[in-house]
């Protein structure tokens, strides 16, 4: 991730510098992200959940800090 913007609603707004890899990823996990790259480039917002959909998009962080920069 290289920037969150500040928000005052229950969702995250991010710039990322892999959108479309973190899309197929969330697809892949059925996590609800949107890509807002139209509107913001290289931004997706991703929606505050319940603590159980919170773990799973943690896990998807995870995965896709892996792809974009392995070890």
């Amino acid at each position: 991730m290289q920037h969150i913007y500040p928000r005052d609603a229950n969702s995250l707004l991010l710039r990322t510098t892999e959108p479309k890899l973190l899309m197929r990823i969330k697809e892949e996990n059925q996590i609800k992200i949107r890509d807002r790259s139209s509107a913001v480039p290289g931004c997706v917002r991703i929606s505050v959940g319940r603590p159980e959909q919170n773990e799973r998009l943690l896990s998807v962080f995870t995965e896709y800090a892996q792809q974009v920069a392995p070890t």
